[in-house]
């Protein structure tokens, strides 16, 4: 369950940084923020890469697993989706 709270975390603190810069009004950084969703995104997808085997991908896009898991297997998939 660690990665379901490394990416919690990382989620948390890019919504502050996200809030602080768009309350910025005219000194916004259209680069930080550009940056920003660009490294989110690249840990998100990081992430189900590094998972490709565990099949996170499947409940994601909402399509029956290949086989049944078993029931750990089943909440780790649950909680990162």
């Amino acid at each position: 369950f660690f990665v379901t709270f490394w990416i919690a975390a990382v989620m948390i603190k890019s919504n502050d940084v996200l809030r602080k810069q768009t309350a910025l009004k005219g000194e916004r950084k259209i680069s930080v923020l550009i940056g920003i969703i660009l490294v989110f995104v690249v840990h998100v997808v990081g992430i189900y890469w590094w998972y490709r085997n565990v099949d996170l991908l499947y409940p994601l896009v909402m399509l029956p697993p290949k086989n049944i898991p078993p029931f750990w297997h089943a909440m780790f998939i649950i909680v990162v989706n």
